[in-house]
């Protein structure tokens, strides 16, 4: 068993069946990693929006469905102000079988989200840190299945924490070998490798959050794909219109058909900004906050910074990723945010963090740290203790 305050056995997870076999590893019935309560209030939040009507392409996404499939209008179906806990609002569902779930919700609670960024670190200590976002995902159910759609299945790795209730998975072993069902208790970790279609049964309102983890190779070209076309198309002057050709082509003298001229250029746009120094530093940028959210994105927002005196102790809350960026300049992630910081002024800064110092003593000097201390507040990365003056 690992040290880690999560109680999760990573090392048993990485050496026996990373990208492997699937395995529920035991956790604590009575301390479940994430407190369930929390959960059911971001779900309340996120649905708020949702029992107007269905939103489009929106974050964080609201799905409920019933044996009858998925419910686009669900209304007042979705918790709501008047439903203080998960069990009263299951009982206001009349032991309806239903399944709630809501995608990406950790973007509007800091404290969950850090507690999941947290949770998470120490496995992408062990295997690296994803280069694409992990999908999260918070469910209730109650007597409904669920399968995994054969794109995720194929695409992606998952790991569940049940919170509450218990919940059943089978999972097929993708070959001639008869699949397997594990059950998952509160506290309990599921890890199911990519590849490994599943079936999820929810009882005793189970309460579950869901980490998708992209694994399939393909994915981290189709993202370099976008990030490129969205570059070019942010240099064209001429609007990007897709062009319209004559048909039958051209053709030159002795009868060969002409080049699609505006599709040649493209490829050769492509082909070139590849190696494009900005499209690197972008790359560099998206890496350094991948890294500090620990893949988990969005990220929640900034809040408002602290009116910082002189007389407040403040401290580090936790890491801030560095990586240089050019001559004299540095990138600082936090919780998910980058920035850039010039010179030297903020040499030493972290390391007189990580111990309680006041705000006077780290700007006597008048070296303008004040102002990087109001950002390192506003994205959480330092706090004011109790007991300031």
């Amino acid at each position: 068993m690992t040290t880690d305050d999560s109680a999760v056995d990573w090392d048993t997870l990485t050496d026996r069946h990373w990208d492997r076999t699937p395995v529920v590893l035991p956790g604590r019935e009575e301390e479940p990693p994430v407190d369930a309560g929390r959960v059911f209030d971001v779900v309340v939040a996120a649905a708020a929006p949702f029992r107007a009507g269905t939103r489009f392409r929106a974050l964080p996404d609201v799905r409920f469905f019933t044996a009858a499939g998925r419910i686009r209008a669900p209304g007042d179906r979705l918790p709501g102000p008047d439903d203080p806990t998960v069990d009263h609002y299951l009982k206001r569902l009349d032991g309806e079988p239903s399944l709630l779930g809501v995608e990406q919700p950790l973007m509007l609670d800091a404290a969950l989200w850090s507690r999941v960024r947290d949770l998470i670190r120490p496995l992408w200590h062990r295997v690296g840190f994803p280069v694409l976002p992990v999908v999260a995902e918070l469910t209730i159910g109650d007597g409904l299945d669920r399968d995994d759609g054969p794109a995720d299945a194929s695409t992606h790795a998952v790991l569940t924490w049940v919170l509450r209730g218990h919940m059943e998975v089978r999972v097929e072993s993708g070959g001639d070998r008869p699949g397997e069902t594990l059950r998952v208790r509160p506290g309990d970790l599921l890890y199911r490798p990519a590849g490994r279609r599943a079936r999820e049964s929810h009882q005793d309102g189970c309460v579950a959050l869901h980490l998708r983890i992209p694994m399939d190779p393909r994915l981290p070209s189709a993202a370099v794909t976008g990030l490129i076309a969205d570059l070019l198309q942010a240099r064209r002057a001429d609007g990007g219109r897709v062009p319209y050709l004559p048909f039958p082509p051209p053709r030159d003298p002795d009868g060969v058909v002409t080049p699609i001229a505006p599709l040649v250029s493209a490829g050769e746009a492509l082909s070139g900004a590849a190696g494009d120094p900005e499209l690197n530093r972008i790359l560099r940028v998206q890496w350094a906050r991948r890294v500090s959210a620990c893949g988990l994105e969005p990220v929640p927002e900034p809040g408002a910074p602290a009116a910082l005196t002189p007389d407040h102790l403040i401290r580090l809350t936790g890491e801030v990723i560095r990586m240089p960026d050019g001559p004299g300049a540095v990138l600082w992630a936090v919780n998910g945010h980058v920035f850039t910081v010039r010179g030297t002024s903020a040499d030493g800064l972290l390391d007189r963090l990580r111990t309680p110092v006041t705000v006077g003593e780290l700007t006597t000097g008048g070296d303008g740290l004040l102002p990087l201390l109001h950002r390192l507040s506003a994205l959480r990365g330092i706090e004011v203790l109790e007991g300031s003056c």
